[in-house]
């Protein structure tokens, strides 16, 4: 069995962090630094307000991981794009968030502070699709 997870959010929350904390092996390795933008294993982090994740990414091998039911499935995880980003309109934004909605299996919604009306929105949209 496979399990896909897929992290959205606004531009710059640290989608790609998470990512590649959430896949490192038990033992720490994997863990990509944020001044390792290029090469390595893992999503391309960075530290300034550029956009370092373009459309949706795949990790490059699943993870084994064992569900709370004690069932081993295989770890697909999903980056994307950041909603809101400088480069972005507001229809590519709803397409990376849609696309990753339907591809995943489950959906983690990344976001720093509270979640503003905008993160609502999108978020109601997909509440939406799932009817």
């Amino acid at each position: 069995p496979v399990a896909v997870l897929a992290v959205c959010g606004l531009y710059r929350t640290g989608k790609s962090s998470l990512l590649n904390w959430l896949t490192q092996d038990e033992d720490g390795e994997g863990v990509v630094e944020p001044s390792e933008v290029e090469g390595g294993d893992g999503f391309k982090v960075g530290s300034t307000v550029q956009r370092c994740t373009r459309g949706i990414w795949l990790w490059g091998r699943p993870k084994m991981i064992t569900l709370q039911s004690g069932e081993r499935v295989a770890l697909l995880v999903l980056d994307t794009e950041g909603i809101g980003g400088l480069e972005s309109d507001t229809q590519y934004d709803t397409r990376i968030f849609a696309l990753a909605t339907l591809l995943c299996s489950t959906l983690t919604y990344n976001s720093l502070g509270s979640i503003d009306e905008n993160a609502i929105s999108s978020l109601s949209f997909i509440a939406n699709l799932t009817h």
